[in-house]
């Protein structure tokens, strides 16, 4: 299945120079791949470029990206299940399609039921979408999992890593889109 892009020129540009463009500006400073920090995990705006760009920019300037970064958002649709991934197939932006690694998403379903397989929870969701072009400019093979969730703790602790014969290379990062706090009143 491919994704289209939903928030491609209302969140962040849809022609493909105007984005290199717009990325290589946000990006500017970008460490040396060997200074660059190889983080577990990672917090980044999921907002329009306008409003978060320069700090999405900076933080991406920062990491090393792995092959494989496993992307979490708040699910602002309210759509699907609580917590819903996209097993299989790409995501298009204006840069190209983006895989998702099949392999590590069906590992964290069978891992953790609670994390349901549905594509169209995501169709209009832009949480992660915006942040796809940032991994492609920076590392054009990246493969990412998509999990949106409706709320923070809600996410599942995975019990135990999935079987060795599920792991992805040295591992993944995790990049998570700000998902939107619980009001307390």
């Amino acid at each position: 299945m491919i994704r289209r892009p939903a928030v491609a020129n209302s969140f962040y540009p849809a022609d493909p120079t105007t984005l290199r463009r717009t990325l290589s500006q946000l990006l500017s400073p970008l460490r040396e791949e060997k200074n660059r920090v190889q983080a577990r995990g990672g917090l980044v705006p999921h907002a329009g470029y306008v409003y978060s760009r320069k700090t999405a920019g900076k933080v991406y300037s920062l990491l090393h990206i792995p092959h494989t970064v496993v992307l979490l958002g708040p699910n602002h649709f309210v759509l699907g299940p609580a917590i819903a991934t996209f097993t299989s197939g790409s995501w298009e932006t204006p840069l190209g399609p983006v895989r998702i690694n099949a392999h590590l998403a069906q590992a964290l379903t069978a891992a953790c039921p609670q994390i349901i397989d549905d594509p169209e929870a995501h169709a209009a969701e832009h949480a992660i979408e915006v942040q796809l072009p940032f991994l492609q400019y920076l590392r054009p093979d990246v493969t990412f999992v998509p999990i949106l969730a409706r709320q923070v703790h809600a996410l599942p602790a995975v019990p135990r890593p999935p079987a060795p014969h599920h792991r992805v290379g040295t591992g993944a990062c995790a990049v998570l889109a700000r998902a939107h706090p619980r009001p307390t009143w």
